[in-house]
């Protein structure tokens, strides 16, 4: 399943403001060594005193184009919430490419 993705993407949006990153190696909060995850990449673009009311939406998408599982791991799932980012402001898709909004964690 793995060589089917392409790219992970994580878009935060807070009114016209715009901030976008991919999934990248470098580190993890929880894997030295691996790649950073595309929510953790695109929090470090936002400004801290904005990002309890940004929206943040990731999305997988496949080497045939088609929507794929983004859901964001526990550790940032955690993360996120630690930001300040609330619940309802997460949005990602589901292994059927469905968008999906919030996380219980």
């Amino acid at each position: 399943m793995k060589n089917n993705i392409i790219i992970v993407t994580a878009i935060a949006e807070l009114g016209r403001s715009r901030w976008i990153a991919n999934s990248r190696l470098g580190s993890h909060p929880c894997c030295p060594r691996k790649a950073t995850h595309a929510e953790v990449a695109v929090m470090g673009k936002i400004p801290r005193q904005c990002r309890e009311h940004v929206t943040i939406r990731v999305y997988r998408v496949r080497k045939d184009g088609s929507l794929g599982m983004a859901r964001p791991c526990e550790h940032c799932q955690l993360y996120l919430f630690r930001e300040g980012v609330r619940s309802k402001n997460i949005y990602w898709t589901d292994r059927n490419g469905i968008w999906q909004r919030g996380l219980n964690f």
